[in-house]
């Protein structure tokens, strides 16, 4: 009798062994393009990341900047403390005071647009005692201008001031004869110093 093929015979299963190498090299394939689609989106860069690090050196010369402008402030500030005069208890000239106030002020690089308010503010810091107390006494905002506050001030304090001398008081000084002349020179130069506008032959017609 003739042979039968069955199904389990050599001929009929070598197709699915053939079948199952495909899909092996197929799944190989298929593993290698998606690791290769990993390493190339590794190596790309990140575009937050390039805009964040863009960012971080834009601002920091912004940085740099507000540092110096806060430093700068702090050492003119600082240079404004030290240049204050002494401080003022309204029992002395009030307008000595004020001159070298003003001197002092005009030697510090004072912020633009905020002179008149760091003038009357800083003026306060000169005074004590009873020129203090009539100086935290105002209400706030009353005081428009350092002008405004110069005039109340010189108003207030207007008993300690100075008299004004002129050159006619030259005559009051006189030579004793007990006294040498060396020190009625002294006197007299004392006297003329104190003297706004003492003109030489005035000075000259008195000694």
């Amino acid at each position: 009798m003739p042979t039968l093929e069955t199904p389990n015979s050599e001929i009929g299963a070598n197709p699915p062994t053939m079948a199952l190498a495909g899909d092996t090299s197929t799944r190989e394939k298929a593993k290698d393009a998606q690791a290769y689609d990993e390493e190339d989106s590794d190596s790309k860069p990140e575009p937050d990341k390039e805009t964040s690090d863009g960012a971080a050196r834009t601002e920091s010369p912004m940085i740099a900047h507000l540092h110096q402008m806060f430093s700068d402030r702090l050492d003119a500030m600082q240079s404004l403390v030290e240049r204050l005069p002494g401080a003022y208890d309204g029992t002395t000239d009030p307008n000595d005071h004020v001159a070298q106030y003003r001197q002092r002020m005009l030697a510090v690089a004072l912020p633009k647009g905020s002179c008149e308010a760091t003038m009357c503010k800083g003026f306060g810091s000169t005074l004590t005692r009873h020129a203090l107390q009539w100086y935290i006494n105002w209400p706030s905002r009353s005081i428009a201008s350092f002008a405004v506050l110069n005039d109340k001030f010189m108003e207030q304090f207007a008993s300690s001031k100075d008299l004004e001398k002129t050159s006619d008081s030259l005559y009051e000084i006189l030579q004793h004869q007990a006294k040498p002349l060396q020190g009625y020179i002294a006197r007299f130069n004392k006297e003329k110093v104190a003297i706004p506008e003492c003109w030489g032959q005035k000075r000259l017609r008195q000694i």
